[in-house]
């Protein structure tokens, strides 16, 4: 299970520090603005696959730690159910 510090006050946010990097860091290493890396720390953005498989080689983390993480800060919008980003195939969640 991910470490969340409470400096970082995000999931995602809180896995990037504990990777040693800066917000600007992380965004040149995946190639978004730091503004969109934000987005995505806060839930305001959905992560896209490929972002989040890149975070978790990024991050030195198990993909299911940035799917969870994602899971803690997503925010239904009204009249729609909550998103989660579903396991890769041959992955378990044991």
């Amino acid at each position: 299970m991910p470490r969340w510090s409470n400096a970082d006050r995000t999931p995602l946010g809180a896995l990037r520090s504990d990777a040693g990097l800066t917000r600007p860091q992380a965004a040149v290493a995946l190639g978004v603005a730091p503004d969109t890396l934000r987005r995505y720390e806060l839930g305001q953005a959905e992560l896209p696959l490929g972002i989040a498989e890149d975070l978790a080689k990024l991050y030195k983390v198990p993909f299911d730690d940035i799917r969870v993480a994602c899971a803690a800060v997503r925010r239904p919008r009204k009249n729609r159910p909550l998103e989660v980003i579903p396991m890769k195939e041959g992955m378990s969640d044991e």
